[in-house]
């Protein structure tokens, strides 16, 4: 029926405004790692880590977090995870091991770039971030360091506030444990205290329709959820109030039935029109009818009449 094909025509605009923002997520995510790669491989910064000179290495890193302002701040550590310089510098993390964090695990299952999932991390100001960890090679290309950026959530997500997905909506950024790490309908200070995922974002499930419509326990209303995959497990969802997602079919609707009415209003008035003429005419036919009787019958009269008189 129409209505169903402009409910999916509304559907495929939603799926398909998420999927253009999961692409810009993972290019995102892809020039992190980029970054990551090339401090990583300045060959006086490897020959330092390799032996072992932390703190020089540190140095040379300095104004990494001036010349990239989605960097919170950034740290190198040996390959058991634990720190040993970082920038700015955070004297009580110095020299704690970090093997039990997501970017450790993630990076050490086979040593290659790794972003890691919403973590809260441990120097203060404790605020959730996200880590991109990127190995620093040594002679041989054997793995002598490793070099971890930790991101601003706030920066790194802030272009997502620009999709437009109309009225009463929403979209979230989440990573592969469903944890929000950027909500769009969220001031920046809320989004880093918080991680936990949405009650909605629980629903989504792996191979789901991109866009489908929910219903809200909470407020008894439909919604329009949708998901779509970026990289490293991460992903964009997006929500939008039933009726703000369906107004344009609604009103299309409305109209049409509106015309429908108007139409069949019209085809009405055009029946009782004829109907109403045609009696008229055969009113008007049975008058003529009758005059035309009524003169014959006098005319028949004077000539009865007449010949009386001449008899």
């Amino acid at each position: 029926t129409l209505e169903r094909e402009l409910t999916e025509a509304a559907l495929a605009r939603h799926a398909a405004v998420g999927s253009l923002a999961a692409s810009t997520l993972a290019v995102k995510f892809e020039r992190l790692v980029d970054v990551g790669v090339a401090l990583a491989t300045r060959v006086i910064l490897q020959e330092l880590v390799a032996a072992g000179r932390w703190s020089e290495a540190a140095q040379i890193l300095q104004r990494v977090p001036h010349d990239f302002d989605f960097l919170d701040r950034l740290f190198l550590a040996d390959v058991r995870g634990t720190l040993q310089a970082d920038v700015p510098q955070a004297a009580e993390v110095r020299g704690r091991n970090f093997a039990h964090r997501d970017w450790f695990k993630g990076f050490s299952r086979d040593w290659r770039p790794y972003v890691s999932q919403l973590y809260r991390r441990s120097a203060a100001p404790r605020r959730n971030v996200i880590a991109v960890a990127v190995p620093i090679r040594g002679p041989g290309d054997g793995v002598a360091g490793i070099l971890v950026l930790q991101v601003k959530l706030e920066t790194f997500f802030d272009w997502a506030r620009r999709i437009d997905l109309g009225a009463a909506s929403r979209v979230l950024i989440v990573d592969a444990g469903w944890r929000t790490a950027f909500d769009s309908q969220s001031p920046a200070s809320a989004q880093l205290e918080e991680g936990a995922a949405d009650p909605l974002v629980q629903r989504l499930a792996p191979g789901a329709p991109q866009a489908q419509v929910v219903r809200d326990a909470s407020s008894g209303r439909d919604l329009v959820l949708g998901f779509a995959p970026a990289a490293h497990g991460w992903g964009v969802v997006t929500l939008q109030d039933g009726a703000a997602a369906f107004a344009a079919r609604d009103a299309l609707l409305r109209q049409m039935l509106l015309d429908g009415a108007l139409i069949a209003l019209f085809a009405v008035a055009a029946i009782v029109l004829a109907t109403t003429a045609a009696v008229q005419q055969r009113r008007e036919d049975a008058d003529r009818a009758h005059r035309a009787a009524l003169e014959r019958a006098q005319a028949a009269l004077a000539r009865h009449a007449e010949r009386l008189r001449i008899v």
